[in-house]
């Protein structure tokens, strides 16, 4: 089941001021069945504030589900790790919401192009700063077919800024995510960690290095 639920799906009533800070709230994995989540916000939920908190094997870490207005208002994610949730590692909408200093990885392992790292369906005034998404929708081969980050719907007030994602391309046409570990902005160049198998290629001679 759901590790905590605040709202209700068939309820409009306001419910608010919940602080999580300095936890680790870990699931079963696939449960099989909907409503395996780690936090729930449902309706009329608003003044959730989500630090330094890790949620990690549910289907989804943070769920939020609004049927009615104003929805889940004033919602603050940061410092906060989301990672092997089996669907989606966020997902929802919500308003004035800030997602900060996150790290948003492996979430979706199966690969799905349905499921992503983070899903949001809509919302006003939206900050997603500094957020860092990793391994997000790659399955065991590789492939990459979901997405790192979503946004899908109306949105109003929108800040997109200093996130991190890279997605890389093989040359056997497969896609995948990476991480960067080391860069050189001298030579333009960057050294990457990539997930899953490599595609076989060719052998390749080089010239010596040795200079007369």
């Amino acid at each position: 089941g759901t590790m905590f639920v605040h709202g209700n799906r068939q309820s409009q009533l306001d419910d608010g001021g919940y602080i999580y800070r300095n936890l680790h709230l870990r699931g079963l994995g696939n449960s099989g069945t909907d409503g395996h989540w780690g936090i729930y916000l449902g309706n009329n939920v608003h003044d959730v504030t989500i630090e330094g908190v890790v949620i990690e094997n549910f289907d989804i870490g943070l769920h939020m589900q609004s049927t009615s207005s104003p929805g889940v208002v004033n919602l603050l994610v940061r410092d906060s790790h989301i990672l092997r949730n089996v669907v989606q590692g966020i997902h929802g909408k919500a308003h004035n919401a800030s997602y900060e200093n996150n790290l948003i990885e492996r979430n979706n392992p199966s690969g799905s192009n349905r499921n992503h790292g983070m899903y949001l369906s809509g919302g006003n005034n939206l900050r997603i700063v500094n957020n860092r998404f990793l391994f997000n929708s790659v399955d065991s081969s590789g492939r990459c077919n979901g997405g790192q980050f979503t946004l899908h719907g109306q949105t109003d007030g929108l800040l997109f800024e200093n996130n991190q994602g890279v997605e890389v391309v093989y040359v056997d046409g497969r896609r995948g995510s990476a991480q960067v570990i080391g860069s050189d902005a001298n030579y333009d160049i960057a050294i990457l960690k990539v997930d899953g198998p490599l595609p076989a290629v060719a052998r390749h001679d080089f010239g010596s290095s040795e200079h007369g």
